[in-house]
């Protein structure tokens, strides 16, 4: 489950980073993942699914059961 996301800049370019809620563990737990690791790593994992209402906003993942 992504609980949050960030924009991190990388020498001179903005990558995404998703805050993984890993299943099985509390959300003190949770970690910063690059994006396009989690998407390699998880292929079923699509954020273009999710609805964000607001800048920052938890977004949730009921598929990625392996989170």
């Amino acid at each position: 489950m992504v609980l949050n996301t960030r924009k991190v800049k990388v020498h001179r370019e903005f990558r995404t980073q998703w805050l993984i809620k890993w299943k099985q563990l509390p959300t003190s737990e949770a970690t910063w993942e690059w994006a396009t690791d989690i998407t390699k790593d998880y292929p079923e994992f699509n954020m273009e699914d999710k609805v964000v209402t607001e800048e920052g906003a938890n977004v949730m993942n009921p598929l990625a059961a392996r989170l």
